[in-house]
């Protein structure tokens, strides 16, 4: 274990700094900071509580300079139950692993579009139409973001049965939201299967429901959430 620090070390300050290509000073200051948290001891190593200050100085220069490279992606979503929650943080770690700085918050949270450089949002489809908040966002920062790239995603069931049908479900309401909000610079749209529990349904679905039943569990095909997030990388950080 001993031995396994300094490499460590090492190899935290280089994946803080790879993706801008940051200068090895900095990155050499950083793997020594990272070091001199611990110190030997007869035991090993343990750790140096009076080097802490230095390591953090050293850790907010390193993050004020990388982030002024990296490009900061808001993955905004709304959901009913929770299942589109969990799709946007699958979103924001991949995009993560990228290279870019994601993270995600509700569409009912008060955001600040000024502060991100592209933008996923997304929401479940409910008869044809993402959650109200999702689309309000959208809409309403359409105009202040015009210059951002934006993907947008749904989670959807009627996929689960049929992929055509919600995939054109999806496409209709994605050209609805262009024609409402034209100036949305839309750069990538997906549409996704979701999680389905008929007893979270309004009475009126349920109803509609018993006629053509959706099975019931996880439809959600992580790989090909994972993937199209993936694919949005270059083009979040084309020029």
């Amino acid at each position: 274990m001993p031995s396994e620090i300094p490499a460590a070390s090492k190899r935290i300050s280089s994946k803080i700094l790879w993706s801008i290509g940051a200068t090895y000073d900095l990155e050499n200051s950083l793997s020594h900071a990272l070091l001199s948290l611990f110190r030997q001891h007869p035991t090993g190593y343990v750790r140096d509580t009076s080097r802490i200050d230095r390591f953090n100085r050293l850790k907010n220069q390193a993050r004020n300079i990388v982030g002024s490279y990296l490009t900061r992606v808001l993955v905004a979503y709304s959901t009913r139950f929770g299942s589109t929650r969990e799709v946007a943080s699958a979103i924001v770690r991949e995009l993560n692993s990228t290279g870019l700085e994601a993270q995600s918050a509700e569409t009912t949270s008060a955001l600040n579009p000024d502060e991100y450089d592209a933008f996923v949002i997304g929401s479940p489809l409910y008869g044809g139409k993402w959650l109200a908040a999702a689309g309000m966002f959208a809409a309403t920062t359409s105009e202040r973001i015009s210059s951002k790239p934006v993907a947008l995603f749904s989670i959807g069931t009627l996929g689960v049965e049929s992929k055509q049908t919600g995939d054109t479900q999806h496409r209709e309401f994605i050209k609805q939201l262009a024609e409402i909000a034209p100036a949305l610079n839309i750069v990538g749209d997906a549409m996704f299967t979701g999680y389905f529990e008929r007893a979270n349904l309004p009475w009126y679905l349920r109803i509609i429901d018993r006629f053509a039943p959706t099975p019931q569990g996880d439809h959600r095909d992580w790989q090909a959430i994972k993937a199209w997030a993936k694919s949005l990388a270059l083009k979040f950080t084309a020029k």
